[in-house]
Order: C-alpha cells, then structure tokens, then sequence
C-alpha cells in the first residue's frame, strides 16, 4: 500500500469521527483530517515530531467524545502508526 493511502485512512476515519462528533471537538477533528488529506493529495511527509502531535492532541480528544466517534479516532491512530512506520528518522 502506497504510503499516502495510510493518510487518506487517517482523514476519512476522522471525518468519520467529527460526523459522530460534536462542537468543539467535531471541528478539531475536521481540522486534523483535513491536514492528513492535504498532505497525502500534496506527496507531503509528514515528520514524527509533527505525528507525535497530532497522535496526543487525538488522544486527548478521544477522552472528549462519545464510543463511536473514539472508535474512529482509534481507526485514525492505527493508519497513522502504519504510516509513521514508514518515516525514516526515530
């Protein structure tokens, strides 16, 4: 699997998790799969330093919103370790 499929996964689980989502959190979710989806569309790679973020910031978010929208954000974090792995560096 090409490596930007891994940050499509990543942004459509997100989206998936704003749709279950609400307020504040929905639209943060929104934002971070909106960063994922840009970054594959651009061939971007994204760093560990910037993953790790993003991976505690969806943490934290998880805590925040409901089962089914937490089941996305695992389904996120899973696609982003599939990804990560990838990365060369750390």
């Amino acid at each position: 699997m090409p490596r930007e499929d891994h940050l499509e996964d990543a942004a459509e689980s997100l989206r998936q998790a704003s749709d279950a989502a609400d307020g504040e959190a929905a639209e943060h979710l929104t934002e971070k799969a909106d960063t994922f989806a840009d970054a594959a569309a651009e061939g971007k790679t994204l760093d560990h330093g910037t993953l790790a973020r993003h991976e505690h910031g969806l943490r934290e978010l998880a805590d925040e919103v409901g089962d089914d929208a937490a089941d996305h954000i695992d389904a996120a974090m899973d696609a982003i370790t599939e990804y990560r792995s990838t990365v060369e560096g750390v």
